[in-house]
């Protein structure tokens, strides 16, 4: 069967109101299947046959709610909370220790809930609370250093408001402006409310050329405003607004938010996991414990749902709407290749561009397709091997999820695969566990020349990261085995990009805050086009593809500036302006 290009949602009213799991989030095709289709920039989906409901409750048409303004939270919802304040909260720890002539770095990062080994915010201060707020505990912290009241209070807020997050941290995690767009033209108004102070925020949300498509927006330094949970600026927006609480949609990532909305009793709270937020803290805000099996039903309420990112929201908010499902930013070209440029740093996506790709992934796809049939039916594992991208006849995987989708997420989708074909969370939990494993790394999967390769850019002061979709324990495996442990700067493997895969930026952000670099100095290579999409959407100054792994020419060329046979030629574009 072949792969549809449109999402195909239930128009009937579902009067179990189950939820049914959908992985069109996880699962891009390749470019000529149409990972993204260049005219409408949409992604497009698995086979509309797979998916028989949406994976949101629905509404019988007399009882559908009208919702008529919705209020985003700002950091984790609508832009990219680590690689905006993982660097302020540096700049404030080094330049307050600095100030005070103390090693208060680690206390100030324990407090703001921040991870200076791994450049990650975790849900607490700095994620939750206003600068006020942050002030104090900072105040406190310097207190307890022996330091008086009053001027461990001045060097703290005088750190704090100097130290502005930077026009290039602040990057949005979708096409907020085309989303904002189409909720205006549905007389949907728009509010943010954020703990962040008002400056900065309006500076942002200008920098992203959004701030003319907001109504309303409310920051914790505004007077008379109290910080969130408090329902106060909740009944301040509705009042401004001129709208009731029911007729309002809460957006946010965080606990703090999902009580915010919970207390201003709005008509519809959705927790994104975008943000520093998990899916367990947000159902133990709302419900007060978290979600199991057991639980659920007692637990189930239209009026909350967690969902991927804000790009989810049109067919929860606009389920009539002719707008298409899923909209992904519109990534511009990135500039075209300067010889006299200088490159830094080098990102490099591991399996197709460092590895041999099919002998690997070709005999880990035959045994799971055998012991799916064993186990279930033919039926489903040929269900997933379309999934998956696997041809049997040619042994090759080609498009699919498995070139551009990491194994954790395709282990949760074969999970799905089993819940939508009549077998219970439990039932479906004891297969996947049956059946799955982790194909090993070896030597012998190692391209010709990639060590070499890397250690002459490494001689050359050019430094390389890893981007991979493969699991913190497989990437260390294979560095291992491969010899190349030590002659990479930096690995970014799935856990760590977390919410946020390829093709979004994200990964690519972290990489470049990890090592001190500006997105012009990088180089993205890669053998897929969620590789260079990521590259293109950070805005690194050159995406290479390579021809030895996954894709092939045509599926590359849309996003890369140069196409080589394989990494052994990548000295020569990197370092052209040094021979």
């Amino acid at each position: 069967m072949g792969l549809e290009k449109t999402l195909c949602w239930a128009s009937s009213y579902n009067k179990k109101n189950v939820f049914c799991y959908i992985v069109t989030r996880l699962y891009s095709s390749t470019v000529k299947g149409g990972l993204l289709n260049p005219e409408t920039n949409i992604l497009n989906y698995l086979p509309a046959d797979s998916f028989r409901e949406t994976r949101y409750r629905s509404f019988p048409p007399t009882r559908r709610p009208v919702y008529k303004a919705i209020v985003f939270d700002k950091d984790g919802t609508l832009i990219c909370f680590d690689s905006m304040w993982v660097p302020w909260a540096k700049q404030v720890a080094t330049s307050i220790s600095a100030a005070v002539k103390l090693d208060v770095q680690e206390d100030i990062f324990t407090v703001l809930g921040v991870c200076s080994k791994t450049s990650r915010i975790q849900p607490g201060l700095l994620a939750e609370g206003t600068k006020s707020q942050i002030c104090e505990a900072i105040t406190g912290i310097l207190t307890r250093k022996n330091i008086s009241r009053a001027h461990a209070h001045e060097i703290s807020a005088h750190h704090i408001n100097c130290c502005i997050p930077q026009p290039q941290h602040v990057n949005q995690l979708e096409d907020l402006r085309q989303l904002f767009t189409v909720l205006r033209q549905h007389d949907i108004r728009v509010a943010v409310c954020t703990s962040d102070s008002r400056e900065p925020t309006i500076q942002a949300l200008d920098n992203l050329g959004i701030l003319h498509l907001v109504d309303l927006v409310i920051c914790g330094d505004d007077k008379q405003t109290y910080p969130k949970p408090d329902p106060h600026n909740g009944l301040l927006i509705c009042d401004k607004l001129s709208v009731k609480p029911n007729e309002v949609v809460m957006v946010g990532d965080t606990p703090t938010d999902v009580k915010f909305a919970k207390n201003s009793r709005f008509g519809l709270t959705l927790g994104v996991l975008s943000g520093v937020g998990r899916r367990s803290d947000l159902e133990r805000a709302w419900y007060g414990s978290i979600k199991t099996e057991l639980n659920v039903r007692q637990l189930e309420d239209s009026k909350f749902q967690i969902i991927p990112s804000v790009a989810d929201i049109i067919p929860i908010v606009l389920p009539n709407s002719p707008v298409p499902v899923r909209v992904r930013p519109r990534f511009s070209t990135v500039s075209q290749y300067d010889s006299t440029k200088k490159y830094k740093l080098v990102i490099l996506d591991k399996n197709g561009s460092l590895t041999d790709v099919h002998p690997r992934w070709s005999n880990w796809a035959e045994v799971i397709n055998s012991r799916l049939r064993k186990i279930t039916s033919t039926r489903i594992a040929d269900k997933f091997m379309e999934m998956i991208g696997y041809d049997a006849e040619s042994r090759r995987v080609s498009g699919g999820m498995l070139p551009d989708c990491s194994i954790l997420h395709i282990r949760d989708c074969l999970g799905y695969l089993l819940n939508l074909n009549g077998y219970d969370q439990w039932c479906s939990s004891e297969i996947v566990n049956k059946v799955w494993f982790v194909p090993d790394s070896d030597a012998d999967s190692l391209l010709p020349g990639v060590v070499e390769t890397i250690t002459h850019l490494r001689q050359h002061g050019v430094a390389t990261a890893l981007n991979t979709s493969d699991s913190r324990e497989v990437s260390r495996n294979f560095l291992s085995c491969t010899g190349l442990e030590g002659k990479i700067d930096y690995v970014l493997s799935a856990e760590d990009a977390g919410k946020h895969p390829k093709p979004s930026p994200h990964t690519v952000y972290r990489v470049l805050n990890a090592l001190g670099h500006q997105p012009d100095e990088a180089i993205v290579v890669g053998d897929t086009p969620s590789d260079l999409i990521s590259g293109q959407a950070a805005g690194v100054g050159l995406t290479v593809g390579v021809l030895s792994g996954f894709s092939r020419a045509h599926n590359l060329l849309p996003y890369a500036n140069w196409l080589i046979p394989n990494i052994t030629y990548l000295p020569w574009l990197v370092l052209s302006n040094q021979h």
